[in-house]
């Protein structure tokens, strides 16, 4: 291989992981918050916690609309927040390496905190940990964008041989 750590075999595909699932959307909505799936996705993850509820009322400003631009629109506290805070790692994307845009995601959304404190929270610190030093090794085999980041995980999770020894 190319100096990329991974493991295969019986263990848990730590790209299906749920704390590594909410990362890769954050990453595929800073590349394109256009994307309503992974969006909606990290918008209901325990790192933004929008409920059933605000999303519909959301959806209510402008039933044909993106949720991206629903989200632009939107005058609650918590729908500022979150696009204040995709906006600010899309700017830290285009100046960065992509170690560098993980750590500032795992900054500015709490997001070890908020992870390490649910149940298994110490199995999913080391999964995201797990997660941050594989782009590291990645990133290390050559300077690489989001872009070819986000085709990296898709390919390795075609291949599912990322894994962690850990069940949750």
């Amino acid at each position: 291989t190319r100096g990329i750590r991974c493991k295969s075999g019986d263990t848990t595909d730590l790209l299906h992981t749920d704390e590594i699932a909410t990362v890769q959307a954050i990453l595929r909505i800073i590349q394109n918050p256009l994307q309503d799936i992974p969006l909606v996705s990290v918008l209901t993850s325990p790192v933004f916690g929008f409920t059933s509820d605000e999303l519909a009322k959301l959806r209510c400003i402008d039933k044909t609309a993106d949720m991206y631009s629903l989200l632009c629109k939107a005058a609650d506290t918590k729908s500022k927040h979150f696009v204040d805070t995709l906006n600010a790692l899309r700017h830290t994307a285009r100046i960065s390496t992509a170690t560098q845009l993980l750590a500032d995601i795992y900054s500015r959304t709490k997001l070890l905190s908020t992870y390490s404190a649910m149940p298994d929270g110490d199995i999913r610190l080391a999964n995201l940990q797990s997660f941050f030093q594989i782009v590291s090794d990645y990133e290390n085999a050559g300077p690489k964008d989001l872009s070819r980041l986000l085709d990296f995980m898709d390919a390795a999770e075609q291949r599912g041989f990322v894994g962690t020894g850990n069940e949750h």
